[in-house]
């Protein structure tokens, strides 16, 4: 599923530049990672978490479409 804009796909094509930018070097993303670690978050948890939270919500929504289609 692809939710954005047609105009955002368009100007995104035509820039001709897809190569991603990261704000950072992998230096400050590690020492950013390293501080969350710091303050006690573990980030492993976190992950796990969300992908469980993501399938979840992913199989509700499959499930109610396919009682919709009965």
């Amino acid at each position: 599923v692809n939710t954005a804009p047609l105009a955002t796909i368009e100007a995104y094509i035509s820039k001709k530049e897809t190569e991603a930018k990261l704000p950072m070097d992998d230096s400050e993303i590690n020492g950013y990672f390293t501080k969350l670690a710091d303050c006690g978050f573990d980030m492993d948890a976190v992950y796990d978490t969300l992908l469980k939270e993501g399938l979840k919500a992913f199989e509700d929504a499959f499930s109610e479409m396919l009682e919709t289609l009965k």
